[in-house]
């Protein structure tokens, strides 16, 4: 027992119990893989419904309040996509193919006309 040093083991989180809910916000979101993303104190949990497994994010050191960053990323992703087509559209002429045509006839058919004067 003259031996104090820490004991050579690790913890490991086999699973997260609980939901907060009381003084937050936007803190429950669903994956476009079904997943459940929610967070509990400090860890951010991601519950796979179909495997009833999760896998966690421990990189805060404090309590997480709200899940906001990923809906301003989102947002943010629509933005830029909205832009690059409004760009697309506006830099592409579209054409007309019956006024082209009719443009066309109106040339052959003046062109006809001068030749006759001449």
């Amino acid at each position: 027992m003259s031996d104090r040093s820490a004991p050579g083991c690790r913890l490991r989180l086999d699973w997260v119990y609980g939901y907060r809910g009381h003084q937050c916000r936007n803190n429950l979101f669903y994956t476009a893989g079904k997943e459940v993303v929610y967070f509990v104190a400090g860890v951010g949990v991601v519950y796979n419904t179909r495997e009833h497994s999760q896998r966690f994010y421990l990189g805060h050191n404090d309590d997480i309040i709200r899940l906001i960053i990923i809906i301003i990323i989102i947002i943010i992703i629509i933005i830029i996509i909205i832009i690059i087509i409004i760009i697309i559209i506006g830099t592409t002429k579209p054409t007309n193919s019956a006024r082209t045509d009719e443009l066309r006839r109106t040339s052959r058919d003046t062109r006809g006309w001068e030749h006759a004067i001449r």
